[in-house]
């Protein structure tokens, strides 16, 4: 092989590693966050996908979709007895980072 051939099968491993490494990202979005004593506070896609906070209790406290890591679309308050109290059209300008969760 010539050092053109070198160069572009490299090139082509590095596209391909690239590649990879994000559908596997993509793939294995899920994550499950747990407090301090081990309770899920947060279910589901961290990135892209479905979401759902838990309430101290384990109830359900909040669901919807989040589309690259912000929240999205519609999204549903829930209170302790697992009744929608509240909709939220979330739309990506009206997402607060610095709060961490679905505005009001």
């Amino acid at each position: 092989m010539n050092i053109k051939q070198i160069i572009i099968v490299v090139i082509i491993a590095v596209i391909f590693t690239v590649l990879t490494m994000q559908v596997y990202r993509d793939l294995n979005d899920h994550h499950t966050a747990t407090d301090n004593n081990g309770n899920v506070v947060a279910d589901g896609a961290r990135k892209n996908g479905y979401r759902v906070l838990y309430s101290d209790d384990g109830t359900v406290k909040l669901a919807g979709m989040v589309k690259d890591g912000v929240p999205i679309g519609i999204w549903r308050r829930y209170d302790s007895e697992g009744n929608v109290v509240q909709e939220i059209n979330q739309t990506k300008e009206s997402y607060n980072p610095h709060r961490n969760k679905v505005t009001e």
